[in-house]
């Protein structure tokens, strides 16, 4: 998975310098097509800045590396995570836009972008319904994703069918049925307002669900 996620960031990133690449050579072609009157040194202006902006932010998303390294180092050693991730899942053939849950790991790949939380880090879930319009006006298509918040404030956006966000929440609350589920407004106010006390309020439910699997 890591891998795999690694090779398609590195992919989109290579055709993005490309396109940009051509943009900068039709800037520079501009001021002889117009035969450097004041309007086409500005358009190549335009252009050729336009190129050198977005190109060097590129490089500066190339350099930064795997996207899914910088998650894992962010919750131990890289490694170590990567083989722990990589074990979990090692019966299921790695596909992109495919939702991988388990009762240590929730993990996601989508051509670059790749998500992955521990569930123990997790606090909060809904489904979210997305209605995309143009120019803000013209409704055009609808989206559905899975939202998980985690005690650090992050929220992961996982964009599937309805069945499969569906799905996913009740897998979630079988693998841990301490976790927050569903989106209301009241939800929403102590999200933003008391963070730390929900985050103590599921801390205590994982204990109390803990403690009762023991006894059975």
């Amino acid at each position: 998975m890591r891998k795999k996620i690694g090779r398609a960031n590195l992919r989109s990133k290579l055709y993005s310098s490309f396109f940009w690449l051509i943009i900068a050579a039709l800037g520079c072609l501009i001021p002889f097509a117009t035969e450097w009157s004041a309007a086409g040194i500005i358009w190549a202006t335009l252009f050729l800045g336009l190129a050198v902006l977005f190109g060097w932010s590129t490089i500066k998303e190339i350099r930064t590396g795997n996207p899914v390294d910088l998650q894992l180092q962010a919750i131990g050693d890289m490694v170590e995570v990567a083989n722990q991730i990589e074990t979990a899942f090692s019966n299921q053939a790695y596909r992109p836009n495919h939702l991988y849950l388990n009762h240590r790991w929730l993990c996601f790949g989508r051509g670059g972008v790749g998500i992955i939380r521990p569930i123990d880090s997790l606090i909060w879930t809904y489904m979210e319904t997305v209605r995309h319009r143009i120019q803000g006006i013209i409704p055009y298509r609808t989206t559905n994703q899975l939202i998980a918040w985690d005690r650090t404030g992050r929220a992961a956006a996982i964009v599937l069918t309805k069945m499969e966000v569906e799905s996913a929440l009740e897998g979630l609350q079988v693998i841990a049925p301490w976790l927050l589920a569903g989106y209301s407004q009241t939800l929403k106010e102590s999200w933003n307002n008391d963070r730390e006390e929900l985050i103590a309020l599921v801390d205590q439910r994982r204990k109390q669900s803990a403690s009762e699997i023991r006894s059975e």
